[in-house]
């Protein structure tokens, strides 16, 4: 006969039996004092009914008093407006400063800065922007543009390569640093004349006005020189086009191909491409001065006709919850009064 050997218990071994039984009681603890809540809940409405009607219908009633009646409605007037120059932190720290004079019940420093009447600047409620990307996404931009960039490194070639870089340069361009800025008025007759007004303040300011002169004063000194440089390559095509017709009468008497050798230097495809390409470059700094479109409205001034308000189908449930609330924190504080006062009997 076999002895088997006896199984010797360590203190470090687990009885899944057990953990299994111990997550059983906890959710079942959870499941029987969810029930009891909401049990209790229910004793408690129905022993007083009467209030939490009465608490419900005041709230309900008292939303849509003044959703209709006190209330004053504002609308929504905005404009989206693109400018490399704009940064986030620049349009929210403006916008900042103009709620900030919203507050002020004269509306006079609003007036002022704005250049507009007091009266019109009492019809302004606030301000805002919103931007078109999220941080969020301008990274995910910039992982892209590295991973683009590093495609570069590998044997490519010229013509690639500037495709490259023409992609990598537009990446994002188009909304990176585009808003839009809005206005909430009490009258919609004054939007675009306020929405006028906050863009005008805005492009005056002299973080923005500096940049746009000093873009401008780059862009005709770049103009200039690209000019100067077409020019030259007027006369060396001139020059060229003229050798060339010396040098097929020469070589080749009068049949006219012309036969290259080492002692040519010049490549006169590449001279009129590049030709071709200054051309192209003044045209874009022409583009960028006429439209502006280092600082540009991208959108007409758009007025929303309806409230901006908070609709009553988002405020009566807010007040209902509330309403709910308040009847149990009040119910709860009956009851914690009336045992307070059996136990200091």
């Amino acid at each position: 006969m076999t002895e088997q050997n006896p199984k010797i218990d360590r203190p470090d071994d687990v009885d899944l039996r057990q953990v299994l039984a111990w997550i059983g009681v906890f959710f079942s603890t959870i499941g029987r004092g969810l029930v009891y809540f909401l049990a209790s809940m229910r004793a408690v409405g129905l022993r007083y009914k009467i209030w939490l009607v009465s608490i419900v219908v005041v709230s309900q009633a008292a939303t849509f008093i003044y959703f209709k009646v006190l209330e004053e409605r504002y609308y929504r007037a905005n404009f989206s407006i693109s400018s490399q120059l704009l940064t986030r932190r620049y349009i929210n720290g403006e916008i900042d400063n103009l709620n900030l004079l919203c507050k002020d019940k004269t509306r006079k420093g609003l007036a002022a800065i704005l250049h507009i009447s007091e009266e019109m600047a009492q019809k302004i409620h606030r301000f805002g922007f919103k931007d078109f990307t999220t941080e969020e996404e301008e990274m995910k931009l910039e992982v892209l543009r590295e991973k683009l960039r590093a495609l570069k490194v590998n044997e490519l070639s010229a013509e690639q390569k500037d495709m490259i870089d023409n992609v990598v340069s537009r990446m994002g361009d188009a909304e990176a640093n585009s808003y839009e800025i809005f206005a909430q008025v009490y009258d919609p007759a004054v939007g675009k004349q306020v929405l006028d007004a906050v863009y005008k303040y805005i492009r005056s300011q002299d973080f923005i006005s500096n940049r746009i002169k000093v873009d401008s004063v780059i862009l005709t000194n770049r103009k200039a020189k690209l000019m100067s440089e077409s020019r030259k390559l007027d006369s060396l095509k001139a020059v060229l086009y003229q050798n060339f017709l010396n040098m097929s009468k020469q070589t080749s008497q009068g049949s006219n191909n012309v036969i290259l050798s080492d002692r040519y230097l010049t490549n006169p495809i590449e001279v009129f491409k590049q030709d071709i390409t200054y051309g192209q470059q003044i045209d874009e700094i022409d583009r960028i001065i006429l439209l502006r479109t280092n600082f540009e409205t991208t959108k007409s001034y758009e007025v929303i006709l309806i409230p901006d308000n908070p609709r009553i189908s988002f405020l009566s449930p807010v007040a209902l919850l509330l309403s709910l609330l308040g009847f149990f924190l009040i119910v709860g504080v009956i009851k914690l009064n009336r045992y307070l006062a059996t136990v200091n009997v």
